[in-house]
């Protein structure tokens, strides 16, 4: 009876251990897969960002340019006048 129990509770000890190792397992295995989603995630977001900013740059860059274009385009076209 003694070794049966011992050797029934053994069994019951290494399958609870077996059991907690794939539930660890498992919840590491998640908790990376969750990490390199959020990673991913984070870094599409970085780089949209960048390019987001990089659009927004050049956009108004482009607008300056194009607004000093028109000021000297005006100025050239329409000279100011001093009739005193």
């Amino acid at each position: 009876m003694r070794l049966t129990l011992e050797g029934v509770v053994s069994d019951t000890v290494w399958m609870r251990h077996t059991l907690e190792g794939v539930i660890a397992d498992s919840v590491w295995m998640r908790l990376t897969l969750e990490g390199e989603v959020a990673d991913t995630v984070w870094m599409r977001l970085t780089l949209e960002g960048a390019i987001a900013d990089n659009v927004w740059m050049r956009l108004t860059l482009e607008g300056a340019i194009a607004f000093g274009v028109w000021i000297l385009f005006f100025n050239v076209t329409h000279p100011a006048r001093c009739d005193y």
